[in-house]
This record gives structure tokens, sequence and C-alpha cells, in this order.
């Protein structure tokens, strides 16, 4: 800093100054070179960027804001640091201010030139880039935040939705909503939900009718049971009856009437006795017999029967429904031997099939036999399932009985040629069939 005479001001300007030896006259010489403020100016001149220049302690020699120039440096430097560089923040002008002071050595001096610069904008920058950032990452992490909540919610709902109506269906409330939206796999599962009730509930109809059908059934049947015990006569009443009455053709010497009417009393007394329970096969083929010399007594040798294959099971042991095989042998008594003269022959037959696990017996004649129209209308009138009333015990009744007590896989079948006789051939499970097992469902 030094005085202008000319225009009475104070100039601070950096100077380099040389004293230079002047050989011929002893003197010396001095070297004044100085800089330019102006140069600085333009070139680190800035109206943002607030600098400070100076020598050592001495006052600023250039700033880029003129009420500093000539005074001491705005900040506290540490002047014995030949190697300072600092930066932060500080307060200038009242204000905190971004900061960066700089030490220059210079060659051949011990002089220092300081260098301070002050940001006034950094911080508010800074703080501003900072709020920005801040605000593009909230953004950018509150978008995915709403649409992940979004789609959530809507997954969350639609699993709940589907939850509820599959608790519905597991309480046997079919009715579930018609529509789901999406078409994932929780889509696919709705879809499923609803085959799977789809499906429940044609099984629940069929089930529902089956029991229907059932009880029809069991209702009829207890139909038919109630005529044959309401039609019952009291059994000593008639056996008595009935002893009386062969006593007295006995003592009168008609010994084939007192025979037959001791037969009808065993006829008797196995119909009365058997009612619904089962009975061996030896104690049914015994009332055949009895039923076939009671028909002996009235057609003589017009009928003659044979048994065979009793010996190919115990027939003591077996169970079977009684009543089954008298319709067979009196349908073939009366119809298919009715044209024959003599030589009628009525067969029963007993094979076990050991591969289906069946017992057939055949009852077969050798009468007029039937066309095939006649014994397909025999076929479909005693296969009927809509007429099981009947007064009397016919081949319809015991085919149902049959049906309702060994199940679908047994039954009657018919085989008849006309002149050569017809054959009924009744399939029964192999293993007898005790009362306890007495079952429709069977």
């Amino acid at each position: 800093m030094y005085d202008d005479s000319q225009y009475k001001s104070h100039i601070v300007q950096l100077r380099y100054v040389l004293k230079i030896p002047v050989i011929k006259t002893g003197e010396f010489a001095v070297l004044v070179i100085s800089v330019n403020n102006n140069n600085l100016n333009l070139e680190i001149g800035s109206d943002l960027i607030a600098t400070f220049l100076s020598v050592n302690k001495d006052p600023i020699f250039f700033s880029t804001t003129s009420e500093c120039l000539g005074e001491q440096m705005p900040v506290a430097l540490d002047y014995h640091n030949n190697f300072l560089s600092y930066s932060g923040i500080t307060n200038f002008n009242g204000q905190k201010n971004l900061l960066q002071a700089t030490c220059l050595s210079t060659i051949n001096s011990e002089d220092k030139i300081y260098i301070v610069t002050v940001d006034y904008d950094a911080l508010p920058r800074m703080k501003s880039i900072f709020l920005n950032c801040l605000l593009i990452v909230l953004f950018s992490l509150f978008i995915p935040l709403v649409a992940i909540l979004y789609f959530s919610k809507v997954f969350s709902d639609r699993v709940i939705t589907l939850k509820r109506e599959m608790h519905k269906a597991g309480t046997g409330n079919y009715n579930i909503i018609e529509t789901f939206n999406g078409s994932d796999e929780l889509m696919d599962l709705f879809v499923e939900l609803k085959t799977m009730i789809k499906n429940i509930k044609n099984r629940d109809r069929e089930i529902y009718q089956s029991k229907i059908v059932k009880q029809q059934l069991i209702n009829r049947q207890q139909e038919m049971e109630f005529k044959m015990l309401s039609s019952q006569i009291n059994p000593h009443f008639l056996y008595n009856t009935l002893e009386s009455i062969r006593m007295k053709a006995y003592l009168n010497g008609d010994t084939q009437v007192a025979y037959a009417v001791k037969l009808l009393g065993k006829l008797m007394r196995h119909v009365l006795e058997s009612g619904s329970t089962v009975c061996s096969l030896q104690s049914e083929l015994s009332y055949i017999q009895n039923y076939l010399e009671i028909m002996k007594v009235r057609f003589k040798d017009k009928i003659n029967y044979q048994f065979s294959g009793t010996d190919k099971i115990d027939c003591e042991q077996y169970k079977m429904l009684p009543l089954l095989l008298q319709p067979i042998v009196e349908n073939s008594v009366l119809h298919g031997l009715e044209e024959k003269e003599s030589g009628g022959l009525i067969r029963i037959q007993i094979d076990p099939d050991e591969k289906e696990e069946k017992l057939l017996i055949s009852i077969s004649d050798n009468g007029c036999g039937m066309t095939n129209e006649q014994l397909q209308m025999l076929l479909t009138t005693i296969n009927d399932s809509q007429d099981l009333v009947s007064h009397k015990i016919g081949l319809r009744n015991v085919q149902k009985r049959l049906k309702m007590f060994y199940g679908e896989n047994y039954g009657m079948n018919i085989k008849s040629s006309p002149g050569v006789g017809t054959m009924v051939i009744i399939s029964l499970p192999l293993q007898g069939k005790g009362g306890n097992d007495a079952s429709p469902d069977c």
C-alpha cells in the first residue's frame, strides 16, 4: 500500500521489489514490478465467489469486494504453517459460508501469499442440491411404495375373498361369488374351487336321489312284508287243522291225500317261519322237494325232478334268502310243462364258480320254451324297477329281492328255446350271507 500524491489516495497493490547493485558506481538500483489489480480481477474475479489476497500479515492487496481492500484478512489464519491449506464452513459477514484458504510460497523470497476464497452461494446450493436429491429419493421411494401398497392391498383382498369363499364351501355353503378378477394362480384356484363345488353338488344330488330311491324300496319292501304278515294265519291253528285233515284221510285209508296234506303242512311251516330272515340252502331245497312231491301227487308221472351238485357245497352252512326258488319252480311246472303229457323233468343244479366268486343255481325244464320275443318281454317285466308292488310272489319279486339284498352284480338270468325248454340261473355270492348282513346296499 502506498500514497499517491497526485490523486491524494491510498493504493493497495502487489509489487515485486528487487535491489540491483550497480558495479561501476557502487550504488544500487531498485526494480519494482507492479501487478495491476484490474488484470487480477479479470483473471480471478467472480460475482459468486469472493477472493482475498494478501502477503504475509499485510493488509489485503486484492479483493473482489472493495469493502475489504486494505484491511486485514476477515478470518484468522495460521501464519506459521508454511503449507496452509484449509477448507470449511466459517462465519463471514454474519452468516455461514464455505471458505478455502491456501498459502503460496514465493521463489527467492521469504514472503508468502495467502489466498482466501469465500463462496457465498455454496451452502445454499448444497442445501438446494441436498433438498432436490432428498425429494428425488423420497419421490423414487414414494411412487414404488404406493404401487407396492396398492398391489399388495389388491392381492390381499383377492386372497381374503378366495379364503372366504373356500371357507363357505368348506362349511357346506356352495353359493359362492360368480366372478373373480385376475388371471394368475389365484384365478386358477378359484376355477378349481368352482369345479370342485360343481362336482360336489352333482354328487350330493346323486346321493340324495339314491337315498330317495333306497327309501322308496325300503318302504315298498316293508309294505309287501306288512301285506304278507297281514295275510298270515295263526301257524298253530293252521298246523293243527292240517294235521286233523291228514289223520282223517289216513283213517279213511286215503294215504295219498294224507301224504299230500303232510307235505302241505311242511310247506306252510317253511313259509310262515321264514319271513324275511335268511335260511340254509338245504332248507330251501327241502322246501322245493316237498313242493314238487305235492305236484307229483297232482300230475303223477307228468312231472319228475332231479337235484345235482349238492355235494359241491355245504348246503347246511350256506345261508340265503328264503322263497327264491319256489316261484321259479312253480313257473316251470305251470307254464313250462303245461303241454307235457309225460316225461316232464325239472332239474335243480348247483355250480360254485370260484373264478367269479358266485354260486349259480340253475332251474331248468324240458318244456315248450319261449320265443326270443317272449323271452325279451319277460326279461323286461322282471327288470322293471317301477312296478314293485304285487299281490303274489313272482319272478319280478325274486329279481328285486336279489338286487336289493345282494347287490346289482347278482340276480336272475333266463335262457329259453322253443321246443327245448327254459333255464333260469340265479347268481348268489359264493360265501353265504347271514342275517346281520341283510342290507339293500350289499
